[in-house]
């Protein structure tokens, strides 16, 4: 057995890595270890003594009654105890020593406990713990000493103390620890309590926290100011994009030109930043709220690689999509934020790479439960260093200074991303090599909505089995049209670029060189698309070969000229898995077309109409039959307009700000009687115009004196049939006098569109502007677009103060707007808010504006597609 004195070495450290793995904190862990070194050594030290606590550090009562082994000496036994009494006596915590009894006696308190809690040792030593500490402290310890000693390990325990103490009078906390020392049968011998007066590390954590909660509303309180600001600041910038655009459509020297664009292009800039600046700000204030909506998956993807593609062409990128095989059509998610995350990472990517491509991938994440979905978008940019890694996705920060100083930026639109991804329960990493590129991945739980899969489902039509050449210099488009066409049952040959599909069509690779169909990028080395045509036109082999140019450019010249070259079909890039079908669908199903007289009308016709792109519409019908139109933006003005002219018939909106369409038909029907001196005759018929279209209708507005009724949206031949009811229709126009052409061939864009846009609405459109000459089209488009800016604003204010008036206000004036330009679903969203609002049932309101936003951005998308087309 090893001497007494090792033995208590030892069974000190014992006790010593046993308190540290006790104790709370590492300052507890230090005084706790102190302790236990020190009363573990004495008891091994000290046996059979009948007095601790006398003044030369003895007992004042039985501790217990181990003997020592023979061999035991008398200065041992000294030396120990003195040991013990110097480390307890300069412990930096108050020591109680207690029986075990239900008493709880004081054996011993140390010099710490004396100063801490303002007793003296021979006041309290030998009495019960209600006699030494009182009634309300006995209390409060009682039960965590009983605990200790029914269980092995400490007890920690708090309570407030009003009194003397070692800061003079007043209140403090004290955190006491609990322990039983206990003999070879387990049984406790002794009840230790260590305590400490922890007030002010109490205060300090109380302040720290008050100082944490006055930070968090501060920064709560600027986050809303930012969201208020930036929303104020929005508005007016719609505007001045909406009227730089228009400006745009004009006819400008090439000097105001590139003036306009400049304006336009920093004014998209400044939009960014400020919708960067609105979307952190509403992250970091708590308000950004989720939707929860079916929508196609591959649809939002493709959406917002067309709107990216005009950046990626402009510095001559290629931008492309790629799928694997068996995902979900229709999920469950909002695709506001996804577009939105997805926007971020590819702009990036774009900014970031001055040459090679930029592709984005979807699949299922492997490895993760069923529903999430795995999303990549790979560049072969500049990269990023190793050690700028882990701030890319902080506030405000760029790579690097030099790099924000390069590029520009404000540094939210990672982190935004990354908001957003981990609010929509997934997670984003990134992996990147300087001068390689950067690959940015991130999963997201988007469920498979099988209810909707079928309906909205873009793969479930029969495809015509055909032979088909793909011409393209990236080899990622191949693989992407490739799998693509392969899916759909065609036999597929690859080109590298117009130079090989050349030869292959010129029977130089061996290859058979008789095929249905060629798909041709426009932008290739060594032979472009453009000249590719031309020379298999000039070589007149393959007539009968139908050919689709995929291009990034998609401006009204491209498409003309691709024409002339012998392209059949113009297809933008990225390549939308619709449109490609459509343009397939199109070409083999040869469709003719027939020549059709439409009677022309000489009159001239006053329309009332507030809405913007309705009267681009209507005055656009109204011309293509001949008739003089004078546009009057409000019921006021169009009174006016009555008064300086002689109209032959007006057509008069029912709904429109300030005065309406009734009070001002009322005001026509007084004549010279009222404040207003008209020209117009009073028997002019006058025809009531609305979009509410609910039933009886016609009879309550012929009641009220209009002589006739169309509900928007109408059909041109609903308009004319209108209007030959009240005036004389001219002689129909012929080919020898002007007359109005055949319409032009649907365009296999925007011929179903996955169901966005009405393909009879555009076509309609088209016929009344079949050369193009009018820009009607363009003009309806970008009347629209001015209007969703400025509309959707008002309908966020109107939903943040939840004035259902306002909503009301522009959920009718959007729908009729959209009933225009063939977005039916839209129109019917809308008609349902306005219901809704009208009705004031407000419950889900903010789900359905949602839904509604989110359709209006797929509509602007498309429409912009079926002017590229």
């Amino acid at each position: 057995m090893p001497p007494l004195n090792a033995r208590w070495l030892l069974l000190g450290l014992a006790a010593f890595a046993a308190a540290v793995s006790l104790a709370g904190t590492a300052e507890l862990a230090r005084w706790f270890a102190l302790f236990s070194v020190a009363l573990l050594g004495a008891a091994m030290l000290l046996p059979r003594v009948q007095h601790l606590g006398s003044a030369d550090g003895g007992v004042d009562g039985p501790v217990g009654d181990s003997t020592f082994a023979p061999t035991t000496s008398f200065p041992d036994i000294e030396h120990g105890r003195e040991y013990f009494h110097t480390l307890v006596e300069n412990l930096p915590a108050s020591l109680y020593v207690f029986s075990v009894d239900a008493d709880r006696r004081v054996l011993n308190i140390n010099a710490h406990a004396e100063r801490e809690f303002g007793v003296r040792r021979g006041d309290v030593v030998g009495k019960t713990l209600k006699q030494a500490l009182g009634r309300r402290v006995a209390a409060l310890a009682e039960p965590a000493m009983a605990e200790a000693l029914g269980r092995q390990g400490a007890v920690e325990h708090s309570f407030v103390l009003h009194g003397k103490g070692r800061e003079g009078e007043g209140r403090r906390v004290v955190g006491a620890r609990y322990f039983a020392l206990r003999d070879a049968s387990g049984q406790p011998t002794l009840l230790i309590a260590l305590a400490r007066d922890v007030t002010s590390q109490r205060e300090a954590e109380a302040e720290l926290q008050r100082a944490r909660e006055a930070a968090e509303h501060a920064s709560q309180a600027k986050s809303q100011f930012l969201a208020s600001m930036s929303h104020e600041i929005r508005t007016p910038m719609n505007g001045i994009l909406g009227m730089t655009e228009l400006l745009l459509g004009t006819n400008l020297s090439d000097k105001q030109r590139r003036f306009v664009q400049s304006v336009y292009r920093s004014g998209e800039s400044l939009l960014e930043i400020i919708n960067d600046i609105l979307d952190f700000s509403k992250i970091e204030a708590g308000k950004l709220e989720l939707a929860e909506i079916d929508f196609s998956l591959r649809g939002v993807i493709e959406d917002t690689l067309e709107l990216l593609a005009p950046r990626a062409h402009e510095k001559g990128l290629e931008l492309s999509f790629r799928e694997e095989p068996g995902l979900p059509q229709v999920v469950k998610g909002d695709p506001l934020r996804l577009r939105q995350i997805l926007t971020n990472l590819v702009a990036n990517a774009i900014k970031f790479t001055e040459h090679g491509e930029v592709v984005v991938t979807l699949g299922i994440a492997p490895g993760q439960p069923p529903g999430r979905l795995f999303f990549g978008v790979h560049d072969t940019g500049i990269g990023i260093e190793a050690e700028a890694i882990p701030k890319l996705f902080s506030s405000f920060t760029q790579g690097s200074v030099g790099m924000a100083r390069r590029y520009g930026g404000t540094g939210l639109g990672l982190s935004i991303s990354r908001q957003l991804v981990e609010l929509m329960g997934g997670e984003i990493e990134v992996r990147s090599q300087p001068g390689v590129g950067s690959h940015f991945t991130f999963v997201l739980p988007l469920p498979l909505v099988e209810a909707e899969a079928a309906a909205l489902g873009h793969d479930l039509m029969t495809m015509p089995r055909m032979r088909i050449l793909v011409v393209e210099d990236n080899e990622t488009n191949r693989i992407v049209l490739d799998n693509m066409l392969t899916a759909w049952g065609m036999e597929v040959v690859l080109a590298q670029d117009g130079r090989h599909g050349l030869d292959i069509l010129q029977g130089k690779t061996g290859v058979d060189p008789h095929f249905d169909l060629a798909l041709v990028d426009m932008q290739m080395p060594r032979l472009d698309g453009m000249g590719m045509a031309l020379a298999l036109q000039a070589s007149g082999l393959h007539p009968g070969m139908k050919m689709v140019m995929l291009s990034s450019v998609s401006t009204p010249d491209d498409v003309r000229a691709a024409h002339q070259a012998g392209f059949h079909r113009f297809v933008p890039k990225p390549v939308r898995k619709a449109e490609l079908r459509q343009a397939i669908l199109g070409i083999s199903a040869s469709i003719s077309e027939t020549e059709r007289l439409t009677p022309r009308l000489s009159a001239h016709i006053l329309v009332v109409e507030d809405n913007v792109v309705n009267q681009e519409v209507i005055g656009q019908m109204l011309r293509s039959l001949g008739c003089r139109v004078q546009l009057s933006s409000g019921a006021l003005a169009g009174l006016r307009a009555m008064c300086e002219k002689q109209f032959d018939l007006v057509l008069m909106d029912i709904q429109m700000p300030g005065m309406d369409g009734v009070e001002a038909l009322n005001w026509f029907r007084r004549g010279t009687a009222g404040r207003f001196n008209f020209l117009t005759s009073a028997d002019t018929p006058i025809i009531a115009v609305t979009a509410n279209a609910l039933g009886g209708d016609e009879e309550r507005f012929l009641g009220l004196g209009f002589d006739d009724y169309l509900s928007k949206p109408f059909r041109q031949s609903q308009l004319l049939a209108m209007l030959t009811r009240h005036l004389r229709p001219a002689a129909p126009a012929g080919s020898s006098d002007g007359g109005m052409p055949a319409p032009a061939a649907p365009s296999s864009t925007a011929a179903n569109d996955g169901g966005v846009l009405d393909a009879q609405a555009l076509e309609r459109l088209r016929e009344l502007d079949p050369n193009g000459e009018n820009h009607l089209m363009e003009r309806v488009v970008s009347a629209f677009d001015s209007s969703v800016g400025r509309l959707m604003p008002q309908l966020e204010d109107a939903l943040n103060s939840l004035e259902l008036g306002g909503i009301r206000h522009v959920a009718h004036t959007l729908k009729s707007s959209s009933a225009s330009i063939g977005a039916m679903k839209l129109s019917r969203m809308c008609a349902d808010l306005e219901a809704r609002a009208r009705n004031e049932q407000s419950d889900g309101m903010a789900e359905r504006i949602a839904q509604l936003q989110s359709e209006v951005e797929i509509v602007r998308v498309a429409l912009k597609r079926v002017l590229g087309a």
